[in-house]
């Protein structure tokens, strides 16, 4: 009965701690792999060093389509983890202490950052552990010495680095048997592992050495040493010999109170190591990919956003919506807030940006260096979608179809692919499209040069040639906000009816410092409560009171206040 509500206990736990606190996660593992259901793919992934291993984890990974089913599968693979543990330890029925639960705890903290650590290793660690099992219930020496020969060789190939546990858990499993006749397959065990080792190089000798030891991709960054991983198996291994050899009356006294200190260890770490800032830019990039602009605005007021990317993410949404002008400094902003990032996930922000502006062949462009850079070396279903997208709309109608063609062998982007293929036929369907459209209208006449250090003159060039293009046109605004451009505003932005709150702050300031040089300020009515606001802040300045820690509370979400101190 212990043993079930500890089971139900940690399953339904994980599956919570996935579903509402690494959704994110979940969707961003999955869009950033390509699993494709052809002959071609699964030969090129399982023929070499652990690919079988990567071909089971990146067929459950496409599952995190849906987070929900995500996370049960890896509440699943945790408790199978945990259940092997406890087999391969000979942990009776009535003992249930808690520390076959130890492994389990510590690979779900691993796999709080799954833009790092992979369910790869899971899957391999699952497979080792089978291995050992099966070894350990085989009575027959000459088998079990036959298994134990065959058996780890095959591991390395097709799970990595892993067999190296499998290996350590044989030869303990060997020595706790109480019969005398062991020689024969320890030293299969030992002999074959040692022939491994020095075999791997010259079957696999492109790879590099840490590619080499892991075999699998346990980690996006594969060809850096992670030591993490081998002290997982060392911990695993430490466990099984634990459950051995601690006498099962100790085991049943201390049962409870092990299982409540496990538990709650394992939930404080998993606590300490989630990194909510992380989630909360994964989701600000899916939103804003998906066009759920007054979802990433309604996010931002009731958590305030820190970090540049959402920041950034939550910009394109206040210019999608035209509230840039009434509250755009509501929340921190700086110039930097408005770069085109060419690092990291700012890549992404970046290509979305780009995207939703008009600038297609910057987003591509920006989008396949994402990908190119990606450490795992995968592609990327929801960027190739995304290039499709780029491709229709620039014309290049023959690219879109060859990233759909690939898209259609896919389990949950096929449907949309095959939507989106008869727009490749006829372009005249790309420019009736009510969200291609658009785009296709705005791209450039003539020849066109990006440059992303000067993104201003992109998007003057953009409004001038669209300027029916709102999106770049309160863009432009919020970059020359932002960028205190007081001139190139009253040159380029006439104040017309209605004018938005931050502009007429901007207006208001200029009336009052600098009437003669803003002409065409001169006659713009300003609201009454800005100018009652302006006037209160003009008058604690001249009694001293102008430090940002004074003015903060009242201003600080006005633009007088980023003129003054930003």
């Amino acid at each position: 009965m212990r043993s079930r509500i500890q089971q139900l206990c940690f399953l339904f736990s994980v599956w919570i701690y996935f579903t509402f606190f690494g959704k994110f996660h979940l969707l961003f593992t999955e869009g950033m792999q390509l699993f494709l259901f052809t002959r071609d793919y699964a030969a090129d992934t399982c023929m070499q060093p652990g690919g079988t291993a990567n071909y089971l984890s990146r067929f459950i990974v496409q599952f995190f389509h849906f987070p929900w089913l995500g996370a049960l599968i890896i509440a699943f693979m945790l408790l199978a983890l945990q259940f092997l543990v406890q087999k391969v330890a000979s942990e009776k029925p009535g003992e249930h202490s808690g520390l076959s639960y130890i492994p389990s705890f510590f690979y779900l903290c691993l796999l709080a950052d799954l833009t790092k650590y992979t369910i790869t290793g899971l899957v391999s660690l699952l497979a080792a552990l089978t291995a050992v099992l099966a070894y350990k219930h085989i009575r027959n020496t000459g088998y079990r010495a036959l298994w134990g020969f065959i058996s780890l060789p095959l591991l390395w190939y097709t799970m990595g680095g892993v067999a190296v546990l499998a290996a350590l858990l044989m030869i303990v499993t060997e020595l706790a048997r109480k019969e005398q006749r062991r020689f024969l397959p320890l030293l299969a065990v030992i002999t074959v592992g040692l022939t491994t080792v020095f075999a791997a190089p010259r079957i696999a000798p492109s790879l590099s050495d840490p590619a080499l030891f892991y075999g699998a991709n346990y980690l996006r960054f594969i060809e850096q040493w992670d030591l993490v991983l081998p002290t997982l198996w060392i911990a695993t291994a430490l466990v099984i010999i634990c459950l051995k050899l601690v006498p099962s009356v100790q085991k049943q006294g201390y049962a409870v109170l092990v299982s409540v200190l496990i538990f709650l260890t394992g939930y404080f770490s998993l606590w300490r190591i989630h990194d909510t800032g992380r989630e909360d830019i994964l989701r600000c990039y899916f939103s804003i990919h998906k066009g759920h602009w007054n979802e990433v605005i309604s996010r931002a007021r009731k958590k305030m956003p820190v970090d540049v990317l959402t920041i950034n993410g939550l910009n394109l949404a206040l210019a999608a919506t035209n509230q840039a002008g009434d509250c755009m400094f509501a929340f921190p902003q700086s110039p930097q807030t408005l770069s085109v990032f060419n690092t990291g996930e700012g890549l992404l922000f970046s290509a979305e940006t780009l995207f939703n502006l008009g600038f297609i062949n910057e987003a591509q462009r920006l989008s396949h260096e994402y990908m190119e850079s990606a450490p795992d070396r995968q592609l990327s279903a929801l960027l190739l979608a995304q290039m499709a997208e780029t491709n229709l709309i620039a014309g290049r109608t023959a690219v879109a179809e060859k990233y759909l063609r690939l898209l259609e062998q896919t389990l949950f982007y096929k449907k949309a692919a095959r939507g989106i293929m008869p727009l490749t036929r006829d372009p005249q369907l790309v420019r009736a499209h009510p969200f291609y459209g658009p785009l296709r209208k705005y791209q450039p006449a003539g020849n066109f040069s990006s440059d992303f250090s000067n993104l201003d003159n992109m998007l003057a060039r953009m409004i001038t040639e669209h300027p029916d293009n709102k999106m770049a046109v309160n863009y432009f605004f919020m970059y020359l906000m932002l960028h205190k451009n007081s001139e190139a505003l009253h040159n380029l932005f006439p104040a017309v009816a209605p004018v938005p709150r931050h502009y007429q702050e901007l207006i208001a300031w200029m009336q009052t410092m600098e009437p003669d040089n803003y002409p065409r300020y001169k006659d713009v009515t300003i609201d009454a409560s800005v100018k009652t606001e302006l006037n209160l802040l003009l008058s604690q300045i001249r009694r001293g009171n102008n430090s940002p820690a004074s003015l903060g509370p009242q201003y600080a979400h006005t633009y007088w206040f980023y003129l003054l101190f930003m």
